[in-house]
């Protein structure tokens, strides 16, 4: 008898549209049809059930993408390759969408690394922006003080900080105050803190309820405010929101 026979016919369709996500990313319910040679409604079956059990997460009318949680199947943990990985694609999305530059950090001993980036329009100050921050004067670095005790955060501000312009928090107290907005609202702001002429806006990334990553927009204050903080807010926390979907396990 050949191996053939043996086959589970449902479990290998569900391995081919596997296969087709992981190599095409998000496709369409008819694109998946079309390239897996599948019926529609065979299709649509499958989609479903692994939706259900949570391997697949459907992210617009009819478009699938894989879920992080395929990768408790894998025995490495999740790491800063993974995390591009997933990331990419969505931050690609809104430079496409908005013309600005996002940016994906982790934090280390109280600074903020910048992993990857997606490029948007130039502007002057790009090239003076570090890929190494201090936590207190960025966005990024923001959503992670505000995940800290009470406790941490006061030992983080008895530091030295340096103020680097005459907006830069660098008071305990008063970031306590900008701490509950970021906690209420999901989203932390740079308002020309690092440098003048600059203003960042960052969100969180989570698996399992810890915060692992951050995810921020930054340019020209003249520019991004000509086309709304309000609008790239929620772009940038549309963008957070699906890709905190596919890091849950």
């Amino acid at each position: 008898m050949s191996k053939e026979n043996d086959l589970i016919k449902s479990v290998d369709n569900a391995f081919t549209l596997l296969d087709l996500l992981s190599e095409q990313g998000a496709l369409g319910i008819s694109e998946v049809t079309r390239l897996s040679g599948l019926a529609k409604t065979t299709v649509f079956r499958i989609l479903k059930t692994l939706e259900y059990r949570g391997i697949v997460i459907q992210i617009e009318d009819d478009i699938y993408t894989l879920s992080y949680k395929i990768l408790k199947y894998h025995p490495k943990p999740l790491n800063e390759q993974q995390l591009i990985k997933i990331a990419k694609p969505y931050m690609q999305n809104f430079s496409q969408k908005t013309g600005e530059t996002i940016n994906l950090s982790i934090s280390y001993r109280d600074e903020i690394y910048i992993i990857h980036s997606e490029s948007g329009e130039s502007y002057m100050l790009q090239s003076s922006l570090a890929p190494v921050t201090d936590l207190y004067c960025s966005s990024m670095g923001k959503i992670f003080l505000s995940e800290m005790s009470p406790t941490e955060l006061e030992k983080y501000y008895q530091k030295r900080l340096v103020k680097r312009t005459i907006n830069t928090i660098i008071d305990y107290s008063n970031f306590c105050e900008e701490q509950k907005k970021i906690k209420e609202k999901q989203v932390a702001f740079d308002h020309e803190e690092y440098e003048y002429g600059l203003t960042c806006m960052a969100t969180g990334l989570y698996q399992n309820g810890e915060l692992v990553a951050a995810l921020g927009c930054s340019g020209p204050t003249t520019r991004l405010g000509f086309k709304g903080l309000s609008q790239l807010e929620d772009e940038l926390k549309k963008s957070g929101e699906i890709i905190n979907q596919l890091l849950e396990v």
